[in-house]
């Protein structure tokens, strides 16, 4: 008899360490991280909330991750959803090398209203967008990313003039 991982107590702390490992591990620095940004599914064009985390490998290489919440607590909350949603998820899982981008739009409709964050490489595909819940979340990310690009890279316009406003 083969038993699922949410059966198994060791296969389900195995996928629970993996996922957090994608975010937290010895081969690179957290230098930013936000729970509840969205991303939007293909099938429904439904918004999947999710942990985006921006780290700077020991090479580094600067990335950006993201995984579904349902990812990251699959293990710790009963969910109820079938089982098999959590595979489909996996398929949303998001780690994009910054060494590829070229381009960031970004679209904002006022301070109360989410923010939405595009990546688009240098091949010309865009990343999905990712949605910021409302307040400075954004201004916060891209202030860590124009951080971890320097002294190599920066964005372009920058982030921040030499007065010190933005």
């Amino acid at each position: 008899m083969i038993k699922s991982a949410e059966s198994n107590p060791v296969a389900t702390s195995f996928n629970r360490d993996y996922v957090f490992s994608l975010h937290q591990n010895m081969r690179s620095s957290l230098l930013y991280g936000k729970n509840n940004v969205c991303v939007s599914s293909t099938e429904k064009n439904d918004l999947l909330k999710g942990y985006l985390s921006l780290h700077r490998e020991n090479t580094g290489l600067l990335t950006v991750k993201w995984t579904p919440n349902q990812l990251m607590h699959s293990s710790s909350e009963p969910s109820p959803a079938p089982k098999n949603d959590n595979n489909k998820l996996w398929k949303y899982v998001v780690n994009i090398n910054m060494q590829t981008i070229i381009y960031l739009h970004l679209h904002q409709h006022g301070e109360e209203h989410p923010v939405s964050l595009v990546f688009v490489d240098a091949e010309g595909v865009q990343y999905a967008p990712f949605q910021f819940p409302p307040g400075q979340h954004c201004l916060s990310f891209l202030a860590c990313l124009e951080t971890g690009l320097s002294p190599f890279s920066r964005l372009d316009p920058p982030l921040w003039n030499h007065e010190g406003k933005g």
